[in-house]
C-alpha cells in the first residue's frame, strides 16, 4: 500500500505545481487618488452644466460620474420634511464677468433626497449647519439630465447631490 501511496503523492503534486505557478496573481489595489478621479469629473462645473442646458443636450454630460458644483444657493423648496422623508430642491447659482461690461450667469437645480440632508435645511437644522438663501455651497452630486425650469423659460439641468459642504 505504501509503495502505491508515496508516487500517488507526489505525482498528484507534481500535477498541482504548474497550475499554481499559473494561477493568475491578485491585481495590486489602487490608488485612492485612482479611484477618485475614476469616479469624479472635474471638468464639469456650472458653465458646463448651463451649456448643456441652453443647448438642449440632454445627454451631452456623463451620468457615470459625480460632479463638484459650487455656487450660491439662490432658492429652496423643501417638497417633504418628516421623521421618514426629507426631499428638498434648491437652485444653485455663480456668475463670472467677461470684459468689463458683462456678467454670464450660471445656474442648476439640486435635489436633496434622504434624511441626511434634513440636518441642513429642515427648520430643526442646527444655526452652524442651516443653509438658506444665499448660503455659499459645495455640492457632490451625479448629473440627472435637463428638466424644464419653474418659470417655464427654458431647461435647467438637474443634479442629484450626495454631499453638500456649506462654504460660509
Amino acid at each position: 500500500m505504501r509503495r502505491f501511496l508515496i508516487p500517488l503523492i507526489l505525482s498528484s503534486t507534481l500535477l498541482l505545481v504548474p497550475a499554481v505557478m499559473a494561477a493568475p496573481k491578485k491585481a495590486a489595489k489602487p490608488e485612492p487618488e485612482a479611484l477618485f478621479s475614476q469616479a469624479v469629473d472635474f471638468s464639469i462645473g456650472l458653465p458646463e452644466l448651463q451649456m448643456a442646458a441652453e443647448n438642449g443636450s440632454e445627454n451631452a454630460l456623463p451620468r457615470d460620474k459625480l460632479l463638484m458644483v459650487d455656487g450660491m444657493i439662490r432658492s429652496i423648496t423643501v417638497r417633504s420634511d418628516d421623521a421618514s422623508s426629507f426631499i428638498a430642491e434648491a437652485e444653485l447659482a455663480n456668475g463670472a464677468w467677461k470684459g468689463l461690461e458683462r456678467v454670464e450667469f450660471y445656474r442648476c437645480y439640486v435635489v436633496f433626497q434622504g434624511q441626511e440632508f434634513a440636518a441642513f435645511f429642515s427648520k430643526s437644522a442646527l444655526p452652524e449647519n442651516h443653509i438658506s438663501l444665499s448660503s455659499r455651497v459645495l455640492v457632490i452630486g451625479r448629473y440627472e439630465g435637463l428638466a424644464e425650469d419653474y418659470s417655464g423659460t427654458g431647461n435647467v439641468a438637474v443634479i442629484k447631490a450626495y454631499k453638500i459642504r456649506r462654504l460660509d
